[in-house]
């Protein structure tokens, strides 16, 4: 399979090369991030008194964040009285936030959100609450191709990934390699015409900050190849749909094992040297929940 990845495969080389780690112009790994987070009183609260949460929800991803909701699905101890959207005001204890988009540099919108609760129990209750959102992800893995048997075959593999609380790795271990500098400790790394190998790929959360717990679920997985194609009788975790490779089955984050499949390099390439890649696109659901204790007093 002959496959083209255009101009959101490129852009995605030129802005995201390097370690998909870094923090860039405010970018980061949280998604959606909990801002000037308020509860109050924390101490010496009695039956009947009121207990007040204020907090923002800031898009720090690189993704809008979609169908968002803020839902305070434990609350005992606690009536909630009051629950509170920016602009979008709401009853009960589920809160629905549309979209927080994400703009230039990753400084993304702000939602605040409010709510009020009575205390009606005694001693210590957690009050518990989720925070549910919808988000996009991309990852790639670019290097040269090279003619068979050409000398002085070289290349510099590129690293990409969109920023948000799931990451796809693809692993690069596949490509060859020499070392170019032994003092520096740098290599060329690239792949032959018709080369075999098998790539793994693996998907993981990308940190819990703070939160108490956190579930995630990938939808619309999607492998793009550039210049590669799947081997006829190699093994593959994963069937052709069109113009993608598609998981055969549902996908755990994180994944336990790696999803494997084995890959050629396309045949003939007609030049000295081209990029292939591999690009993986995926849509997910993703919540965390905060947990917040207090001490109820009976007099």
């Amino acid at each position: 399979m002959r496959k083209l990845i255009l101009l959101g495969f490129l852009g995605l080389v030129l802005l995201f090369s390097g370690c998909d780690n870094q923090t860039t112009n405010g970018c980061s790994d949280s998604g959606l991030k909990l801002v000037d987070y308020n509860v109050y009183p924390l101490e010496k609260i009695y039956q009947g008194d009121i207990v007040a949460f204020a907090f923002w929800l800031e898009n720090k991803g690189s993704s809008t964040a979609g169908n968002v909701k803020v839902d305070f699905f434990d609350t005992p101890g606690f009536d909630v009285t009051r629950l509170e959207c920016q602009e979008n005001p709401s009853g009960g204890k589920e809160c629905n936030l549309g979209e927080i988009l994400s703009e230039e540099g990753c400084l993304g919108e702000m939602r605040q959100v409010k709510t009020e609760l009575r205390a009606r129990g005694s001693g210590d209750n957690t009050v518990s609450f989720a925070v549910i959102y919808n988000y996009h992800g991309n990852s790639l893995l670019s290097f040269g191709i090279w003619e068979k048997n050409s000398k002085n075959q070289y290349g510099n593999k590129r690293i990409g990934s969109t920023y948000g609380p799931v990451k796809v790795e693809i692993n690069p271990g596949f490509l060859m390699s020499r070392i170019v500098d032994d003092r520096k400790q740098t290599t060329t790394e690239w792949v032959e015409e018709g080369q075999r190998f098998t790539v793994n790929i693996n998907v993981r959360e990308s940190g819990n900050f703070g939160q108490s717990s956190s579930k995630t679920s990938i939808s619309n997985f999607k492998v793009k190849l550039n210049y590669l194609e799947p081997i006829a009788d190699g093994k593959c975790d994963f069937i052709l749909s069109g113009e993608y490779l598609v998981p055969k089955e549902s996908i755990e984050v994180p994944t336990k094992k790696p999803l494997k499949c084995d890959l050629k390099a396309n045949d003939n390439i007609g030049q000295e040297w081209i990029t292939g890649g591999i690009e993986v696109d995926y849509d997910y659901e993703y919540s965390f929940v905060k947990q917040q204790t207090f001490k109820i007093n009976t007099e």
